[in-house]
């Protein structure tokens, strides 16, 4: 029986309607573009793919490929207050975004027409947003004044500004920290690395592939990107880790994580959301953990539901 589709419309979360964010969305940095909810074409039309390899003994070479286009949908939402790390005489201001990701099959990947995966739900994920900066502490647990800033100043290290916290539920706890640039012109992305599995065979198709065939199709309609935001971060850099349950240590374990994801502004007015991710994970071949690279990437636009102020800034 075929999987009702889902409405990746409406936002997959809500903030209370009666309290707005108490920090200004210019200290969200960059993150304040994100703001809504987000999806992407379904069917013949996706725009996602995935790479990823599974452990399975009886598979030539101890693996099998999981390999498909995606559809999904994000919602990305302000908190109605903030999260301050206090050092003593200052703060790290946490402003943070909440979001929550559903990953759907685009099409029926299996062999068996039985097999009925198109619009089923294959990944989700929730965690948060965060852009630090650093300002005076509260005098005492509550205020409601502050404490002199020490001279000279402190400043929030701008290679560290960003992170990105994962929660995804096959037991792995992700904290990825990076950094924020802008730039006029349309981005150009990496190739995926062709030196490990199951990349090393060219037959494999680079999930980074789909970002750039999306801009191609829009430059044939006569549509361009005029400046674009590029938000990096892995969990190798800035106190970034990763957390695995013990299953996954003994038979995938996931080693480090680095997403990069552009907020692009088009020719037309309009405004997209790129991304790939690199997942670099040890599968249990023969008895060994051997290096394997898991590897997605997207084109998202702008769903109903937003929340407010929707584009501003």
């Amino acid at each position: 029986m075929p999987t009702p589709q889902p409405d990746i419309t409406n936002p997959l979360m809500r903030a209370p309607d009666n309290q707005e964010s108490l920090v200004p969305y210019d200290q969200l940095g960059y993150l304040k573009w994100l703001i809504g909810t987000w999806n992407s074409p379904r069917g013949s039309a996706a725009t996602g793919f995935n790479v990823m390899p599974l452990p399975q003994v009886n598979a030539p070479g101890g693996f099998v490929l999981k390999n498909f286009p995606y559809y999904e949908e994000m919602t990305f939402a302000p908190i109605a207050g903030g999260a301050s790390n206090r050092a003593g005489a200052f703060t790290q201001n946490n402003n943070v975004l909440f979001y929550e990701q559903r990953v759907y099959f685009a099409d029926n990947p299996a062999p068996q027409p039985a097999a009925q995966l198109q619009d089923m739900l294959t990944h989700a994920e929730n965690g948060s947003w965060l852009c630090r900066t650093v300002g005076p502490q509260l005098d005492g647990a509550y205020g409601p004044g502050t404490l002199p800033l020490p001279s000279p100043a402190p400043t929030q290290n701008l290679t560290t500004q960003y992170a990105k916290q994962v929660s995804v539920p096959h037991g792995n706890s992700l904290l990825m920290v990076g950094q924020a640039r802008e730039a006029q012109g349309s981005p150009v992305f990496p190739s995926t690395p062709r030196t490990v599995q199951p990349f090393i065979d060219p037959a494999v198709m680079d999930p980074n592939a789909m970002l750039q065939k999306q801009l191609s199709g829009l430059q044939q309609q006569g549509i361009t990107v005029e400046k674009y935001i590029q938000i990096e971060v892995d969990t190798l850099h800035g106190g970034g880790g990763i957390n695995n349950v013990l299953f996954e240590q003994q038979h995938a374990n996931v080693d480090c994580c680095q997403t990069t994801w552009y907020i692009e502004f088009l020719s037309n007015g309009s405004i997209q959301l790129q991304y790939f991710q690199f997942v670099w994970m040890k599968l249990q071949i023969n008895g060994l953990l051997l290096p394997f690279l898991h590897s997605d990437a997207n084109t998202l636009l702008p769903a109903g539901g937003q929340y407010a102020p929707m584009r501003a800034g």
